[in-house]
């Protein structure tokens, strides 16, 4: 037999029928908005071929007892024709407070080289190349770098390397991408918490990458005890120079 038609039924259906509207709503408002950010994203690539500008860098490791126990400074002249083309020519390196030279400045390079190495792996959202790599829902309206802000989330589509799951907030004027938080997918194994987010800035009309900054606790087994240390990082990147006719791997 049929439900009976009740005040409870009434509601329970008309309950069903605004999630499912909210739900067709916010996956079309999605579509319509990432479509928007691809012809931006469109645009500022016929707008700057390459770049070259100045990468501020700072990592701080605390221990268990929030005493800092490490920590690294450099600054690199980076040259950027593609996000997974870019090379680093370092200009100084600090450890501890002192600048560092011979086999401690090299041991450094290398270590940074080999994370910048994954970093370039990561598949960035909101491009035209990961366009369908991610499903995007559109979670509502915001503000961000003093801008009205469209809050777009963002998971994979499918297994594969390099994916992230987060946040990206979208200007409402022009689609420019205003913010981007992530994490990779899945979570490192030995990583309890992290958040990484990377900050844009206006920059000759073009909203580009600004300030990358990271958090992350990672679990440390030494023998018989675990340890957990707390990291941050951020990298401010300053004294854009763009179009400047860049080989494909500059600075080799």
């Amino acid at each position: 037999m049929p439900d009976e038609i009740t005040p409870e039924n009434t509601f329970r259906c008309a309950v069903l029928a605004l999630l499912f509207m909210w739900s067709s709503a916010t996956a079309t408002g999605a579509d319509s908005i990432v479509g928007a950010v691809l012809a931006r994203q469109a645009g500022v690539s016929q707008d700057i071929t390459d770049a070259v500008f100045i990468a501020h860098y700072r990592y701080e490791e605390f221990g268990g007892d929030s005493q800092l126990a490490r920590e690294v400074e450099h600054e690199r002249r980076v040259f950027m024709k593609t996000f997974a083309g870019q090379h680093s020519e370092f200009l100084n390196v600090t450890v501890n407070g002192h600048p560092a030279s011979g086999a401690e400045r090299n041991s450094e390079m290398l270590e940074f080289r080999i994370r910048e190495q994954a970093i370039r792996l990561m598949k960035m959202p909101l491009t035209p190349e990961t366009r369908t790599t991610y499903r995007c829902e559109l979670q509502g309206a915001d503000t961000c770098a003093g801008q009205s802000a469209w809050r777009i989330g963002f998971e994979p589509a499918h297994w594969g390397l390099g994916l992230l799951r987060g946040t990206a907030w979208v200007s409402q004027a022009d689609a420019s991408i205003l913010a981007i938080e992530f994490v990779p997918v899945p979570m490192p194994p030995m990583v309890s918490e992290l958040r990484i987010r990377l900050d844009y800035a206006d920059i000759g009309g073009n909203w580009l990458p600004s300030v990358l900054s990271m958090d992350m606790k990672v679990a440390v087994n030494l023998l018989v005890t675990r340890s957990e240390r707390h990291i941050t990082v951020r990298e401010e990147y300053t004294d854009y120079s763009l179009n400047n006719g860049l080989e494909d791997e500059p600075g080799k």
